[in-house]
């Protein structure tokens, strides 16, 4: 497959007779050198494609958060939600493939293991929603403090996920 990423790539013959001295230089063909470089790149476009998937679901929620109907204040718990999912998300996809410390969230080798960290937080998640919900539709009047607590609550994952960036 990298034979064919590297041939289907069109180049300036300026660009392509830099890359191949660089690769001569490093010993290995044009064809392993941007190999090598499409590696080097994947896990950070993975980073990429995580942040894009949360930025996407609170887009996801604009519905809700735009209907008239909705009063204000019930709005803000909406987008309160969002935050702590985006949070857990941006916490989930910094820790993909580092050591983790949390042994509910590592396999056995020590890893990050991501589908027990979906399960887990997106668990923790939904029943932390369903009772605020449930809050809620008992006393009406609550929307705007739990909407604080969230957004205080997805700043913790979200810190983390910074943290794991750097620490990268």
């Amino acid at each position: 497959m990298s034979k064919t990423i590297a041939t289907s790539i069109r180049l300036k013959p300026e660009t392509h007779a830099m890359l191949k001295k660089r690769a001569a230089d490093l010993g290995m063909t044009l064809t392993e050198y941007i190999h090598r470089a499409i590696k080097a790149f994947a896990p950070r476009a993975r980073h990429l494609v995580w942040l894009a998937a949360a930025i996407l679901f609170c887009l996801s929620m604009a519905p809700w958060l735009l209907a008239q109907e909705t009063p204000r204040h019930h709005r803000l718990w909406i987008a309160s939600v969002g935050a702590l999912v985006a949070g857990n998300a941006l916490d989930i996809a910094s820790s993909r493939g580092g050591v983790e410390l949390n042994p509910a969230l590592r396999s056995a080798n020590g890893q990050f293991n991501t589908g027990k960290a979906f399960a887990i937080k997106g668990g923790a998640t939904a029943a932390l929603v369903l009772v605020e919900w449930l809050l809620i539709r008992k006393h009406r009047n609550i929307d705007k403090q739990i909407a604080v607590i969230n957004f205080g609550v997805a700043a913790i994952p979200a810190g983390m996920a910074i943290r794991n960036w750097r620490m990268k």
